[in-house]
């Protein structure tokens, strides 16, 4: 294949969002998962890094401190401490706004890069078995209450979900 005059992006070696991949648009995604690694791979160097995946269709996204902890300050506005916003686990479920910052900076050089808007976006939907694990998975009543905070008003009526909670609830302190 040739293609004359190119993005200078389109065919860039990527493993993992970047900024440019968000010069166009904003991003909301669905955080799945969040893994530390001491040996990841991104972009072709390895890496020790916090990655989150994500419910669509995307690639996953390296984390910085300084996302990390905007994502804190969001999990905060919904009820979590800011102990239990550190524990990755809360994040599962969490819808985040990506855009592209300016003003980032990587070794001392200002190069752009990808932000996290500071706001709580609408309550996501679980399935319920998807509802379930994320309760099954608190280990306080503060997660306990979070993560209930993002059930939808039919899941927090479904019978099972509701037993699960109130048994979590006398059990968890």
């Amino acid at each position: 294949m040739r293609e004359e005059n190119p993005n200078s992006a389109a065919y860039r070696k990527s493993t993992h969002l970047a900024g440019v991949d968000l010069l166009e648009k904003n991003l909301t995604l669905t955080i799945k998962k969040c893994i530390y690694a001491t040996d990841l791979v991104v972009n072709g160097k390895v890496q020790a890094c916090y990655e989150i995946q994500f419910e669509e269709d995307v690639k996953p996204m390296v984390v910085n401190s300084t996302n990390r902890k905007t994502i804190n300050k969001i999990l905060q506005s919904k009820g979590f401490s800011k102990g239990d916003s550190l524990a990755t686990i809360n994040w599962i479920g969490l819808q985040i706004e990506l855009y592209f910052e300016e003003n980032r900076s990587f070794a001392g050089e200002k190069t752009g890069g990808i932000g996290i808007v500071e706001k709580l976006i609408e309550v996501v939907k679980l399935e319920t078995k998807s509802a379930i694990d994320a309760l099954n998975l608190c280990t306080t009543a503060e997660q306990l209450k979070g993560t209930w905070g993002i059930l939808t008003a039919d899941e927090k009526k479904n019978a099972e979900i509701m037993a699960l909670k109130d048994k979590l609830k006398t059990t968890l302190k």
